[in-house]
């Protein structure tokens, strides 16, 4: 991934997904204002992604893009995104979910409004599941029921007929997943998929998406607070601040290697069983607001490395380590000053939640 020039190029089983150079900006009172900034991604078929940061780095809005279901008055203003030969941006957003190559799905943070209050479970699943496909009603309701007695949904069958309403809020979210799933897509854009959910109903959702991505090499981008999720789930892991990356690369090495003040300063705030501290650090100050972000790097006024150079500095990302990638311009020099020990350290006083 970069930020401008070519990103490294991925290899494995083949891309399920491009970005190039997206662009998102809120369009309000004549001001246009930009909310991701330039940012490409290739994502491998089989491939889980996680991304992390703080509230308001641009998540959910990454997603959103993806899926075509950006709200009102935001627009993705330049760049492609790329399945197979089909460019997403090029094409109308109901197209892009009946896809004969499968397409794309979501799974959003509010089980509650994802879900049609006046429509059965069943009908909805198999809705999802026929979506783009040739397959009858009996054959999709039998996916279904498959798909939601995995999720724990007891005797799915039989409440096939039964309405959102009649579903506790842990079970509306195993459904929401369910329909999603259910459609076997080549794409899944999970949006905190596990945060209504208790301990062992996670486990269960995180081991049905590990089962999904090896049998149908489904890749998924995975939104998430929980860094230790993502670390346990993903294969790589991007962070972004501000709307822009900041860091890319394996999980394991982000979480022990870290090359970004921002990325170090996140991991510094999770708890640990091995170390008791009376408190855990956090990033002094706040991000910037929608249209705040300084220039060069948008970390830059909670840093504590930052010079004159990263007012004005290019956010490029360059790759620091085998598939390992950063924004900051410094990441050499703060590397030799902690040691190159993969040490996380407080990069301005520890972080806040990832």
């Amino acid at each position: 991934m970069s930020m401008t020039g070519s990103p490294v190029t991925t290899t494995g089983s083949g891309l399920a997904l491009q970005i190039r150079g997206l662009r998102v900006t809120a369009r309000r009172g004549g001001r246009s204002t930009q909310i991701l900034r330039d940012l490409d991604l290739d994502l491998r078929s089989g491939e889980i992604l996680g991304v992390v940061g703080e509230s308001g780095s641009g998540k959910s809005t990454l997603c959103r893009a993806i899926a075509r279901l950006l709200p009102g008055g935001l627009v993705a203003e330049s760049g492609t995104i790329r399945m197979g030969d089909v460019d997403v941006l090029g094409i109308r957003p109901g197209q892009l979910h009946r896809m004969p190559s499968r397409g794309v799905r979501m799974v959003f943070q509010n089980p509650m409004t994802a879900l049609n209050p006046v429509m059965t479970v069943g009908d909805q699943c198999t809705e999802a599941a026929r979506a783009g496909r040739r397959m009858t009603r009996a054959e999709a309701l039998a996916r279904s029921v498959e798909i939601l007695e995995r999720m724990g949904i007891k005797n799915a069958a039989s409440r096939m007929n039964d309405y959102p309403h009649e579903f506790s809020g842990g079970q509306r979210q195993r459904i929401v997943v369910s329909i999603a799933l259910a459609g076997e897509p080549a794409v899944l854009l999970a949006d905190e998929p596990t945060s209504a959910l208790d301990v062992s109903t996670q486990a269960a959702l995180l081991d049905l998406i590990r089962e999904v991505c090896a049998e149908r090499h489904t890749a998924v981008i995975f939104v998430s607070h929980n860094y230790a999720v993502v670390s346990q789930l993903c294969s790589r892991v991007l962070v972004l601040y501000a709307g822009q990356a900041m860091e890319l690369g394996p999980s394991a090495a982000l979480l022990t290697q870290s090359r970004h003040p921002y990325t170090a300063a996140l991991i510094a705030s999770l708890p640990s069983i091995e170390t008791r501290v009376p408190r855990l650090p956090a990033i002094p100050g706040q991000p910037p607001g929608v249209g705040e972000a300084p220039g060069g790097c948008p970390f830059r006024p909670r840093c504590r490395y930052a010079d004159d150079g990263c007012r004005s500095a290019p956010m490029v990302m360059r790759e620091v380590a085998p598939g390992h990638q950063t924004s900051c311009m410094r990441a050499d020099v703060i590397w030799a000053r902690r040691g190159g020990d993969g040490s996380t350290g407080q990069a301005h006083g520890g972080g806040s939640s990832a």
